[in-house]
């Protein structure tokens, strides 16, 4: 299945200031400060941002319309029916989807500022959807037997495995000043092409070099930001891990003689869904991410002010220990990640 885009809608904030120049070093995007120093430092909350086109309204949407994006599918199904009661089937779909904007809000000025992008909202560039992820694996398998003329029992196990979804590694705060804390992530190249600065949190000093070691410690663990040093990080780039959900059923049916035309069957049933987190509590748990603005954005770090028209930055937590305890994927604990048991009866005639 392939469809393409024809009138998506994009929105636009006419009231939006052009740029006022770009920042040095590697990390050239635009910028909306209008006093970052060509040489020395200025804090960040020091840096006066500039006024929109019309200081009398806030944002002004405009709504238009974009045959940018398009969305693919390609799946194969295995079906197959053995002898003695045993059948099952399994299918893989490949999926992908690009677009704009997956609209990520609730009114045109939510969806616009809630997009994430390295320079102004008004220009997405086309990247990854929030809503598709690549891989999907769907399978099942059953065993039913049916003896002594008045009995059946039925087994059946159903399976789904996928990436939870899509994030987007931002920073915390508004990095390039255009009023939006929006702003996709620049993956350093190596340790000379990141600055940090110390910071004290209840009395501590964490240094530059401390910040810089547990980013990098974990830059290096994640395949991708490993594997785009160098580049900006794309919206929705990053899959998040992968979940497995199995669900058993058991079916037990006892025949009887009423009815005329066919048998009366009382059945009664056992379901655990989510069984495997029922046979051990790390199984089947969907997972969340320990630093996040709970907007499928990751957020390492912030912007902590600008050297030499530079941006430098510290870590989004207050300690080393808690940026290590929190930058990684935990288990969601919640009744979706949990096990249940459902048992049914039913009479058929």
């Amino acid at each position: 299945m392939y469809s393409k885009d024809y009138q998506a809608i994009k929105q636009n904030n006419i009231n939006e200031p052009m740029p006022l120049g770009n920042f040095s070093g590697t990390d050239g995007r635009d910028s909306w400060y209008n006093n970052v120093p060509a040489s020395g430092f200025l804090a960040y909350s020091a840096a006066k941002k500039t006024n929109r086109v019309n200081s009398g309204v806030s944002n002004a949407m405009v709504l238009e319309n974009t045959d940018e994006g398009y969305q693919y599918s390609l799946m194969a199904q295995i079906t197959k029916k053995f002898t003695k009661g045993l059948m099952g089937t399994f299918a893989y779909t490949y999926s992908g989807a690009k677009d704009l904007t997956t609209n990520p809000g609730s009114s045109a000025n939510s969806a616009w500022s809630s997009n994430t992008e390295v320079n102004s909202l008004n220009d997405p560039l086309l990247s990854y959807s929030g809503f598709t992820v690549p891989h999907r694996l769907v399978g099942s398998v059953s065993y039913r037997v049916e003896y002594i003329k008045h009995l059946a029992s039925t087994i059946s196990f159903f399976y789904v495995g996928y990436n939870q979804g899509r994030m987007s590694y931002t920073y915390s705060n508004d990095m390039n000043g255009d009023g939006n804390t929006s702003d996709l992530m620049y993956i350093p190249r190596d340790k000379n092409d990141i600055t940090f600065i110390d910071f004290t949190s209840s009395g501590v000093t964490v240094t530059a070099q401390e910040q810089l070691d547990a980013f990098w410690s974990y830059l290096e663990s994640d395949s991708y930001l490993s594997d785009n040093k160098g580049k900006y990080a794309e919206r929705f780039g990053k899959l998040e891990p992968w979940y497995n959900n199995i669900d058993f059923k058991f079916a037990q049916e006892i025949f009887t003689g009423i009815g005329e035309s066919r048998r009366g069957t009382l059945e009664i049933t056992l379901d655990i869904l989510n069984i495997g987190n029922m046979l051990n509590s790390e199984w089947g748990s969907y997972k969340t991410f320990g630093i996040t603005n709970g907007y499928d954005n990751i957020q390492l770090i912030k912007t902590a002010g600008f050297q030499n028209g530079a941006p430098v930055y510290q870590l989004n937590a207050s300690t080393i220990s808690a940026f290590n305890e929190n930058a990684k994927f935990v288990d969601n604990v919640s009744t979706g990640s949990t096990w249940s048991m459902m048992f049914g009866v039913k009479f058929k005639f």
